[in-house]
């Protein structure tokens, strides 16, 4: 019986995320929610379509991530991207939790265009919540824009989610549009300081920090943590190759850890460097 008023308490608190129909991406859940602006994954320009850090660039992604030990909010997850000239596509679908209970399927495809040092996109998202036991399930689209700019060692990028204000019924209240703030510092061949700001009318204001410490062989080890609520978390990317594979986790003080892993393959993953002055 409590492991099903768990679930349930889980499944509330996760809404929050759901509503803004964000996308999963592995560097946020160690990162504090961050995006590593020098060099995005394809799950994170579906959340803030910048474009891809190359001009020759594509990848695939697939993961799984777990909730607070709880089987039932399992995630799964698969993304592509493509970029040719100065325009990035991706497209992808994930599914949290299970339909037996209450599941949560999420189609979302990003387009940006960029013309250095700045970058445009839009996002499109259609998710559909199903509750089990032959309830009919609930639709909703979402719209989002995006913008940044780079110069040697600083990015910076912004984003408004929700732009339509979507609801998934009458009764439903409308999820009002977010705005995100994005940042990164490049320091030399070592490591990236990352952070983020998230705004919503009659919510608190949410902030995350994190830090890629870059390793061997376009890998690296990533923590941070965020506010409202409080969770922190870490991970390490494995590049080997074309193929890069990543373990992610982050820790909430009262409903425990979520952790994920996921495996890409697509253009060889490089070492986001800037020339730092030092021999």
């Amino acid at each position: 019986m409590m492991r099903w008023v768990w679930t349930i308490c889980a499944v509330f608190v996760c809404a929050t995320s759901a509503a803004a129909f964000e996308f999963v991406a592995p560097t946020g859940v160690s990162a504090g929610r961050t995006i590593q602006l020098s060099a995005p994954g394809p799950g994170d320009l579906l959340n803030l379509p910048v474009g891809a850090a190359t001009v020759k660039w594509w990848r695939v992604e697939t993961g799984l991530s777990r909730s607070y030990d709880l089987k039932d909010l399992d995630q799964v997850f698969a993304v592509g991207g493509y970029r040719r000239g100065n325009i990035t596509a991706v497209l992808g679908y994930s599914q949290f939790g299970h339909s037996e209970l209450y599941a949560e399927k999420l189609l979302k495809a990003s387009l940006s265009l960029q013309k250095n040092p700045w970058s445009a996109g839009l996002s499109g998202s259609f998710m559909s919540l199903g509750f089990g036991g032959g309830y009919k399930s609930l639709n909703a689209a979402a719209i989002g824009l995006a913008a940044g700019w780079q110069r040697a060692s600083w990015r910076f990028a912004a984003s408004m989610d929700d732009i339509n204000s979507p609801s998934f019924a009458k009764s439903d209240p409308a999820r009002l549009p977010r705005i995100s703030l994005h940042g990164e510092f490049v320091s030399g061949k070592s490591y990236s300081l990352l952070g983020r700001m998230t705004l919503q009318k009659n919510e608190r204001a949410q902030f995350g920090g994190g830090q890629r410490i870059l390793l061997r062989s376009s890998s690296a080890l990533l923590w941070g943590f965020t506010t409202a609520p409080f969770t922190f978390g870490g991970g390490i990317e494995l590049g080997l190759g074309s193929s890069r594979l990543t373990y992610s986790a982050n820790y909430h003080p009262v409903l425990g850890l979520t952790q994920m892993i996921s495996v890409s393959y697509g253009s060889i993953v490089k070492k986001t460097t800037v020339d730092d002055g030092l021999r």
